[in-house]
């Protein structure tokens, strides 16, 4: 079940962001060995490095919306929402659960 895995990794954030961290400082560390092998000196190297690399903050943030679930966040601010047109139009909602009532019959 992957998607109990992503529930209760998201639940250690914390963790979480410090193996993203790891990670991230571990790849950059490979680049930059890279170029010193290449003949470039460490300060160069890790500028390059970090170039190619981009932005830092950006793909942390890419990486947390592929690793945590945020389709259970929208799917409760849509939760949220439909409760809330609901209240606001009950004759609305009445005709709605009946229709979906009588077609499934």
């Amino acid at each position: 079940m992957p998607w109990l895995n992503r529930l209760v990794a998201s639940l250690r954030k914390n963790r979480l962001e410090d193996q993203l961290d790891d990670e991230l400082e571990f790849h950059l560390e490979m680049r930059t060995e890279e170029f010193i092998a290449g003949g470039m000196t460490p300060d160069e190297a890790r500028y390059r490095a970090q170039r190619i690399f981009g932005n830092q903050l950006l793909l942390k943030e890419r990486t947390r919306e592929v690793d945590t679930i945020a389709w259970i966040e929208t799917l409760v601010q849509d939760l949220r929402y439909a409760s809330r047109m609901l209240v606001k139009n009950p004759g609305f909602a009445c005709v709605a659960v009946l229709t979906l009532g009588i077609t499934q019959k």
